[in-house]
C-alpha cells in the first residue's frame, strides 16, 4: 500500500489485493482508494490516474451515517436501540427493550 498526492485528486490510497481481477476506484470522505491486482505494475499508476481522472473528479464521497439517541437498528435476528448512558456523556447501544 502506498499513498500519492495529486492537486486535483488529493490523496489517493493504492491497495493492491489478491483477489481483485480489475481495478477498483472507490472515494471515501478524506481520500480515494484504488485497490489494483497483486501483479499491478506501479510504475502504471500515473498513466492510470490520467486516464480516470475525468470519472474520478465526478465521484462524490457518500455522505457520512450518523446516528442519534433513540434511533434503532433492526435485523432478523436482533432489534438494537441507541440510549444515553446516564454515567457518561455518550451513546451506547443496548438490545433491552423499553427506554
Amino acid at each position: 500500500m502506498f499513498e500519492l498526492n495529486d492537486r486535483e485528486l488529493g490523496k489517493i490510497v493504492v491497495t493492491p489485493n489478491r483477489r481483485a481481477k480489475k481495478i477498483i476506484a472507490r472515494r471515501k470522505v478524506d481520500h480515494i482508494r484504488l485497490t489494483v491486482p497483486h501483479n499491478f505494475n506501479p510504475k502504471r499508476i500515473l498513466s492510470l490516474l490520467e486516464e480516470l481522472r475525468p470519472r474520478l473528479l465526478q465521484l462524490m464521497p457518500q455522505p457520512p451515517v450518523t446516528f442519534n439517541e433513540g434511533d434503532v437498528i433492526r435485523s432478523l435476528t436482533f432489534e438494537a436501540r441507541l440510549v444515553r448512558d446516564p454515567f457518561q456523556k455518550s451513546l451506547r447501544l443496548t438490545l433491552k427493550e423499553g427506554k
